[in-house]
């Protein structure tokens, strides 16, 4: 659960908002919780070649990802040392500069899953299909992405 000793955490972050738009901003994950779902990508830099296919796969699903309320955070090594609210992240996940790691937020603020490899898009989707709050969702509106 996200909690309020957590509130000022913030990474420089690249949120996929379409196929063809990344846009940099602040993002709180104490700001999604409730509304966003996130999805945080850590690598040693963002020329990782691990960080760079995962990057491609989800610039394609951008209609999917927008569809979960999914709201990607990545946070590079290589800039951490500039940021400290990167470096708080990599603490609170216990992820090592060296490492590439994937983390899904809930958006109850839980962690969902940990991974260490670039997944199939569609198993991450399979289990946020999977939760209460998601599947209250489908019923609630209809879906805009095929999946």
């Amino acid at each position: 659960m996200w909690s309020s000793t957590n509130s000022a955490i913030a990474v420089t972050a690249a949120l996929v908002l379409t196929a063809q738009t990344t846009v940099s901003a602040t993002a709180s994950l104490d700001a999604l919780q409730w509304s966003k779902r996130a999805l945080v990508v850590f690598s040693p830099s963002r020329s990782d070649d691990r960080a760079r296919s995962f990057d491609a796969m989800l610039s394609a699903a951008s209609c999917e990802i927008e569809d979960r309320d999914l709201t990607v955070i990545r946070v590079a090594s290589q800039h951490a040392a500039a940021d400290p609210e990167a470096q708080r992240l990599r603490m609170r996940f216990d992820v090592e500069p060296h490492d590439f790691r994937i983390v899904l937020i809930g958006k109850d603020g839980g962690e969902k899953l940990r991974l260490d490899e670039v997944p199939e898009l569609s198993s991450i989707f399979a289990l946020i299909d999977g939760m209460p709050m998601r599947r209250a969702e489908m019923r609630e509106q209809d879906r805009a992405c095929s999946q």
